[in-house]
């Protein structure tokens, strides 16, 4: 039976090729659409330079490289970055084992993304804080920041207590649930008669949080988009906050 600290819960879940596989239909195509839409949006120069922060296997890093854009793509997880180097990697864009928490180049990049809920996970407030902070710091005066996160009244009105789910004979028992200012999700993975045993634990931050904190590092709020269509932010419908803010 495997067990990890849930403090640093990410390292060992985002490592394993079962959270790849639970979220394998989160794929280019789905990316595509996404970035499509946001760079028709910004209209950014092609020479830009773009910093995608917490890049997993480097999806969205691709499709934004497609572009263009000089991109580089870091993550905390040794595996997610020497799968995007095998993949993606080449003249526009590289990729960087790396801790959001830390710094990364200052006043260098025109645009930085934190997709796909890549922020929160920390237990404390001040290092969640640091992220976005780390992220100003990245950007040139005038450079967009866009953060990506899941809507909390949306999740906490639709969370789903239990499911099971079967992908390619794996067996995923996930149970949810709310529990001191966290949404978390325990997953069990059961395979060839061995358990494993992985969590996910975000912090439910607001709207008002990120608002909040990009203000506090000379970001100002563009625009609140509550999905990859880049449709306006409604409380009750949408099932994502999409912030984008540009540094002033």
């Amino acid at each position: 039976m495997f067990h990890m600290e849930h403090s640093e819960w990410y390292k060992d879940w985002f490592n394993s090729k079962y959270y790849h596989l639970l979220y394998s239909h989160r794929d280019v195509n789905e990316a595509g659409f996404f970035i499509s839409n946001l760079v028709n949006f910004l209209q950014l120069p092609s020479n830009s330079v773009l910093w995608d922060n917490a890049c997993g296997k480097g999806r969205h890093s691709s499709v934004f490289a497609q572009y263009g854009y000089k991109v580089i793509g870091t993550d905390i997880c040794p595996e997610n970055i020497n799968s995007a180097n095998q993949k993606y990697a080449s003249q526009n864009v590289q990729f960087f084992i790396h801790d959001m928490r830390r710094e990364f180049y200052q006043n260098y990049f025109d645009l930085c993304v934190n997709l796909f809920t890549s922020i929160g996970y920390f237990q404390y407030d001040y290092e969640n804080q640091k992220v976005i902070k780390v992220m100003s710091n990245s950007l040139k005066k005038g450079g967009y920041l866009l953060i990506d996160f899941f809507n909390p009244k949306y999740v906490v009105q639709n969370i789903v207590p239990h499911e099971t789910k079967v992908i390619e004979g794996v067996v995923f028992e996930i149970n949810r649930f709310i529990q001191d200012g966290f949404v978390i999700k325990k997953i069990q993975v059961i395979e060839s008669n061995q358990k494993l045993n992985f969590e996910e634990r975000v912090k439910l931050y607001n709207k008002e949080f990120f608002i909040t904190e990009m203000n506090k590092n000379n970001i100002e709020v563009i625009n609140l988009f509550g999905d990859y269509d880049l449709s306006t932010f409604n409380e009750n419908l949408s099932k994502r906050m999409i912030f984008l803010g540009r540094k002033v």
